[in-house]
């Protein structure tokens, strides 16, 4: 594993981010977004000279996350959550939820404690937790510092339950990080598409079972993906099985993929969109997936910036075109963090 591939995946994270921001929210059909409509868009910042990418809530808590695991040498729950506090406060603007924001007034009241730390998110929505995609949208530091997949599930577990309690939440933060770790460790010459979803639904299906989730129970053909997402019957597993059929047909159009998978802030639908995103444009280079991610519409931003973060430690920083790392706020910090990751195994 070269450094190329820690820093082009926390880069990619940032990419996806400051790039898929302008269209978040914009578009929720299930057509998606037209090629043109994104190319002319984001020439308009590109092709300026002043002009710039400003990042949103989820790069600035994936610097929180870098941060932390780099300053404690492991899973700090309270300097993690001191760290998105403290940013928060200091830049309240860059988009944060609602939920999540409750959660750091509910810290600041209060020393942040081991025992308290988990409380908030613990409690919130009724005792049912967030099932949102703020815990996976951050994630990419951790499996760029985790030794093994089973640390990187550890962590990743519990870096979400500091802001989303919810199992589906938990999982889906899961899912992304063993994304990107397998990513990480793959070569370009003898990936395999199968080989990928197999390695993950092997991994999902061990933690779904612990977190009593019913695996196989697919959606039925008369509901659509919200209410499945949002249903008992919802499995990751089922989806990467999904993921693995829409893949397997070529001519598989964005509607479809839209209606199989979604695209909206759950992380049961925000994940799965951003791993078909990676693997439907894996021979088409960085630059597909990320116009790929934004063309599936809904909340693009975060869509794309996990999307980018898997294909940024797949292909390596030296695949990401140069203009695009310029344009994106704060990328030399981004650069400097995922050296520093890369020296935590040299």
């Amino acid at each position: 594993m070269s450094i190329t591939k820690y820093q082009g995946c926390l880069l990619g994270a940032l990419i996806g981010d400051c790039m898929g921001a302008p269209f978040e929210m914009s578009y929720f059909g299930r057509n998606g977004i037209k090629r043109e409509i994104i190319l002319n868009k984001l020439s308009k910042t590109l092709e300026k000279k002043e002009s710039t990418f400003g990042y949103t809530d989820d790069s600035a808590m994936t610097k929180s996350v870098a941060h932390s695991l780099l300053k404690n040498n492991g899973f700090s729950r309270t300097d993690m959550a001191r760290r998105f506090r403290d940013d928060y406060i200091k830049e309240p603007f860059r988009g944060y939820g609602g939920g999540v924001v409750s959660i750091f007034q509910q810290w600041n009241t209060k020393e942040i404690t081991d025992d308290n730390v988990y409380l908030p998110s613990k409690h919130q929505f009724d005792g049912s937790g967030s099932f949102g995609n703020g815990a996976a949208m951050r994630v990419a530091p951790i499996p760029l510092f985790a030794k093994s997949p089973d640390q990187c599930i550890e962590i990743a577990q519990r870096a979400a339950q500091l802001t989303h309690y919810n199992k589906h939440g938990i999982n889906g933060a899961i899912l992304q990080a063993l994304a990107i770790f397998h990513a990480l460790q793959s070569k370009k010459d003898n990936f395999k598409v199968d080989e990928f979803l197999t390695y993950l639904k092997k991994q999902m299906k061990t933690i779904e079972k612990a977190s009593k989730v019913k695996i196989g129970h697919h959606k039925n053909e008369n509901e659509n993906i919200e209410e499945y997402a949002k249903s008992e019957n919802f499995s990751y597993c089922s989806q990467l099985e999904v993921i693995e059929k829409l893949i397997s047909n070529e001519n598989t159009d964005l509607k479809t993929v839209i209606e199989q998978i979604g695209h909206d802030i759950s992380a049961m639908t925000a994940v799965p969109a951003a791993i078909i995103s990676f693997l439907k444009n894996i021979d088409n280079g960085f630059e597909e997936v990320l116009y790929y991610a934004i063309s599936l519409g809904g909340d693009t931003d975060t869509i794309a910036s996990m999307a980018c973060a898997i294909a940024g430690a797949f292909y390596g920083a030296q695949d990401i075109p140069k203009l695009w790392i310029e344009k994106c706020e704060d990328s030399d910090i981004l650069v400097d963090m995922g050296e520093k990751l890369y020296q935590v195994h040299s």
